[in-house]
């Protein structure tokens, strides 16, 4: 698995309210990626924004998170977007116990 994680300042004045609904009206673009697994929506106290991205492998998050894609966010919030790539080496889902030791195939 990869864990991908988009980071931008968001614009002076957006309140959550508006970037709440800026979210959701993204997650049908994000519903049917290969390989996405989930994704997380997120605003920073001090003022930023983005996604945290899990990937069942790095070729589909690839895929996925082009050089296009990124402008895209770019354009869409009218900010410079930062992209982290971690390799995750296990997953626990808490909901059912469920531990997956990724690593080495997350590279």
């Amino acid at each position: 698995m990869i864990t991908v994680i988009s980071r931008f300042p968001l614009p002076a004045g957006l309140d959550i309210d508006t970037l709440t609904a800026r979210f959701v009206d993204s997650v049908p673009r994000y519903q049917a990626v290969p390989g996405l697994e989930r994704k997380y929506y997120y605003r920073t106290d001090d003022n930023h924004g983005g996604g945290v991205y899990l990937f069942r492998d790095r070729a589909s998050a690839e895929a996925f998170f082009t050089d296009d894609f990124v402008r895209d966010l770019e354009t869409r919030y009218g900010q410079p977007v930062t992209v982290t790539w971690l390799p995750t080496l296990v997953t626990l889902d808490t909901a059912d116990g469920t531990v997956r030791r990724q690593w080495p195939a997350a590279v």
